[in-house]
């Protein structure tokens, strides 16, 4: 009934619901008219196996989140099936560094709640020099498969704290893996590590 009347980017999807339930519910929104019909759902459920992954997927759903999810979690999720709508307001760019953080999207998600946004910053300050560890190790090692998992699951983190330009070269670094060009790449990679540092020290001075 919402859909009908109104716009929303996604639907998180509760299963277990009275009168209509989550496949339901998914079901007949699929049978709508687009572009509400195509619109990114996202199943709630307790229940995590494959199987209520499969089932959840076959009724029409985009994806899955187990409860409970930690808000790191869901907002990857959002990343995924959404489109940021980033602007060069409220950005900060550390003297002497050419990093910029742009926090106009973390702030859009927030919907303005400071102590929200100051979690999910504090999250990215403290996660991120355990993720750079991992990656620097596995460089030295040349683990590649393992070192484009590591990056990629960074990225939705970079998207979410604005750093456009770390976010690209991740990718970029991606696509090299995959077309196994490693030439010079683990020099490239320890200078991403950098910068990834780089841009928690520059969170760290980043007035809010």
């Amino acid at each position: 009934e919402k859909l009908k009347t109104d716009q929303f980017d996604v639907v998180l999807m509760d299963i277990q619901m009275p009168v209509m339930d989550g496949f339901e519910a998914t079901k007949a929104i699929r049978l709508g008219d687009p572009p509400k019909s195509e619109i990114p759902i996202i199943a709630l459920t307790a229940n995590a196996t494959p199987k209520d992954f499969e089932r959840c997927i076959a009724a029409g759903m985009n994806d899955c989140v187990a409860k409970p999810f930690t808000p790191e979690e869901l907002f990857r999720i959002l990343i995924k099936y959404t489109v940021p709508v980033v602007t060069l307001s409220e950005s900060f760019s550390q003297k002497g560094n050419s990093l910029a953080v742009d926090l106009s999207y973390l702030k859009s998600v927030a919907n303005g709640n400071m102590d929200f946004m100051k979690e999910m910053i504090l999250t990215f300050q403290e996660s991120v020099p355990d993720r750079i560890a991992e990656i620097i190790f596995l460089v030295n090692d040349n683990q590649w498969i393992a070192v484009a998992k590591a990056l990629h699951k960074i990225k939705p983190t970079l998207t979410m704290m604005g750093l456009a330009n770390l976010r690209e070269e991740v990718t970029a670094i991606e696509d090299l893996l995959k077309n196994n060009e490693l030439k010079n790449l683990n020099h490239r990679i320890l200078r991403l590590a950098d910068d990834l540092s780089n841009a928690v020290d520059t969170l760290k001075l980043m007035p809010l």
